[in-house]
């Protein structure tokens, strides 16, 4: 049987803290020796308490009622945890299963612009290439195929504007 224990303030608190706080911490450690949250869970504990004041005097058995409570902090803490757990591999999975829908998507857009590039005459298509996927500038493309700077913007500008219409018709 356990006697009533008298919390006379701030005082008796401090004191109960003192003795008892090493035990809860050893008690979680015992239902879980990789508790990560055990100072967490029994501070948690002890505020509660603390704010409880005066509704602690009807206690019987001070030491059962903290275990207790520290029992049921640390299971509402697990389920907690678990419950954040299952969310966490919903998301994993939702950002996988959206990543697989974008790779899908970057494929299939892919393939559309590269048949609309090989529907352009051979020239604008390679001047083309040169600029967007080279990354040459209009002057090193009008060098390598000894054509004049304006030649190579108008064919950009063709290449770009045809490839604009015939994407637009195939998605629309």
């Amino acid at each position: 049987m356990c006697a009533a224990t008298a919390l006379p303030g701030p005082k008796g608190f401090s004191d109960l803290y003192r003795e008892y706080y090493p035990l809860a911490i050893q008690m979680i450690y015992g239902l879980d020796k990789d508790c990560r949250y055990a100072e967490d869970i029994v501070q948690d504990v002890f505020i509660k308490l603390f704010q409880q004041g005066n509704k602690l005097q009807s206690i019987e058995c001070f030491k059962n009622y903290l275990f207790f409570s520290v029992r049921n902090r640390y299971i509402s803490h697990k389920r907690k945890q678990k419950k954040y757990l299952v969310e966490e591999l919903l998301e994993f999975e939702l950002r996988d299963t959206c990543a697989a829908d974008d790779r899908v998507r970057y494929k299939m857009t892919s393939v559309l612009i590269e048949n609309a590039i090989r529907s352009l005459p051979k020239r604008r298509q390679q001047v083309f290439r040169m600029h967007r996927l080279e990354k040459m500038s209009h002057k090193e493309i009008a060098e390598h195929l000894g054509i004049h700077k304006v030649t190579v913007a108008e064919y950009i500008m063709v290449a770009v504007a045809t490839l604009k219409t015939s994407l637009y018709s195939q998605c629309a």
